[in-house]
């Protein structure tokens, strides 16, 4: 198990929303260069840039950022649409909804 694979797995163990939105993600990332092993590198280098940068950035947000990246990426890469960062944040959007994170993060 690699080190960006356990730190996610880690915080998501710890905290129930974090757990819950990467469930949610989890549904989308099926493309194989862009597959969740993508977002676990992603969020550890996030997450080492944080830790050399306290009370720079909101934790909570970023974490949730770097999982929700790529969610359209498939799609993209399937032909099915042009722009994943645009339907990504619509897919982030209605999981955050869904799951009632706070508006005002």
């Amino acid at each position: 198990m690699n080190s960006a694979y356990s730190e996610l797995r880690r915080d998501a163990s710890r905290d129930v929303m974090l757990k819950k939105i990467l469930d949610e993600a989890m549904k989308h990332y099926r493309s194989s260069h862009h597959d969740f092993s993508h977002v676990e590198r992603v969020y550890n280098l996030a997450m080492r840039i944080a830790r050399e940068l306290p009370g720079s950035v909101d934790l909570e947000v970023l974490k949730i950022a770097t999982i929700l990246h790529d969610v359209a990426r498939h799609l993209e890469d399937e032909g099915h649409i042009e722009d994943h960062a645009y339907e990504g944040a619509k897919i982030a959007r209605e999981i955050l909804e869904k799951l009632n994170f706070p508006k005002e993060k």
